[in-house]
């Protein structure tokens, strides 16, 4: 899962992720590093090519571009598709910027919701079915499911849709409202820039094929 130090030098590319200042594969697949141009790997498959900044970026090629290998302490995508008092149930749509295949499975239990108060979180106000949110992961579940985390002030809720179908805008860290009714939800909400959701809404969406 590890590939190598992370510094000045090199810099962690598609299907990879930074952690501890070590870049570590988020695929099973092939290592590609790429800068001038020049072919050699360790398993004798990886190619090279200069980038403009002249920094080398590693990254990884799945051979059937959907399988995660460790996806432990990653920031994934995932759509809620049921909420229970104790458990939000989700799918997995993407791993640091990798589109998933359909099927990964993955839970948010309520103590994971924030940092403070557990005990006192209502999950029915945190995440509704179809809500769009960014977590991290904790660890695979004994179900086979990935047990997440939203216990950071930018992980929760980054795109939600109202009862007429509009998207919600974020008002608070625990509120968003309908921009034609007025109406306010309760939702965990993740604290990202505006810029970062219309990205949100038209890369990850789209590479989900929800939009």
């Amino acid at each position: 899962d590890r590939i190598c130090r992370a510094d000045d030098a090199i810099i962690a590319g598609q299907g990879t992720h930074e952690y501890q200042n070590w870049i570590h594969s988020s695929l099973l697949g092939r290592v590609q590093m790429e800068r001038d141009g020049a072919a050699a790997s360790a398993d004798g498959e990886q190619h090279e090519t200069e980038t403009a900044s002249g920094k080398a970026i590693v990254r990884v090629e799945s051979h059937n571009r959907t399988f995660p290998s460790s996806m432990i302490d990653a920031i994934v995508v995932a759509q809620v598709v049921r909420v229970t008092n104790r458990v939000a149930h989700c799918t997995l749509l993407a791993c640091n910027r990798v589109k998933l295949h359909p099927g990964f499975k993955a839970q948010i239990r309520r103590e994971d919701v924030r940092a403070t108060e557990r005990d006192r979180v209502e999950l029915a106000d945190c995440f509704r079915a179809g809500d769009i949110v960014q977590a991290r992961v904790l660890t695979l579940g004994q179900n086979g499911a990935y047990l997440l985390t939203t216990a950071q002030n930018e992980l929760g809720v980054v795109v939600a849709s109202g009862q007429h179908g509009s998207k919600l805008v974020p008002v608070s860290w625990n509120e968003m409202r309908c921009p034609i009714t007025g109406q306010v939800y309760k939702r965990k909400v993740a604290n990202v820039p505006e810029e970062f959701v219309k990205v949100f809404i038209e890369y990850v969406l789209k590479q989900a094929e929800l939009i």
